[in-house]
């Protein structure tokens, strides 16, 4: 693949993704497609963000409106099968951009110690689950952010499970 291809393709997995999407994630996607180490891909992206065509906060890296348009035009010449594959792999990182989304953690100092961790799911409309609870250690408080996040839906399914059990 040529530097022009790569820089095209890495701007394609990025502006499929439509999410803010890491370094780490294009990589694996543009490894398994086209055999792109982390370090090229990285490179690429740090290339189009100078560019313009990429921006990048703390989310990661985001398509920009005129990388958009030129993504548009060039992707025509990366192979048919290759963007077929980068689009089914890309569809994953949107579906994690909007998990990341939904499920959302903080935590807040207390006045006499330890702390208060808020964790929510939401869906951008409702807001099916909303939950404080204490933490004494900042460790703790981490712990119950780093857990809710990876198992929210599961923390759902439990707590509404519980609740609708019948009592003898």
């Amino acid at each position: 693949m040529s530097d022009s291809d790569s820089l095209i393709f890495a701007a394609y997995i990025v502006a499929r993704a439509d999410c803010a999407v890491t370094a780490a994630a294009v990589g694996d996607v543009a490894e398994e497609c086209a055999g792109l180490t982390y370090f090229e891909t990285a490179l690429l992206l740090d290339r189009l963000a100078g560019s313009g065509l990429l921006s990048l906060d703390r989310a990661g890296y985001r398509i920009t409106a005129v990388g958009a348009e030129r993504v548009a035009v060039a992707s025509k010449s990366l192979p048919y099968s290759l963007r077929v594959k980068a689009d089914r792999l890309a569809r994953g990182l949107r579906e994690n951009g909007a998990r990341r989304r939904a499920v959302k953690t903080s935590r807040n100092v207390l006045r006499d110690g330890g702390f208060s961790v808020t964790m929510t799911l939401s869906d951008g409309a409702l807001e099916p689950l909303s939950v404080t609870m204490y933490a004494p250690t900042d460790a703790d408080a981490e712990t119950l952010e780093r857990s809710f996040a990876s198992r929210a839906e599961e923390v759902l399914s439990l707590l509404i499970k519980t609740l609708a059990e019948k009592r003898d």
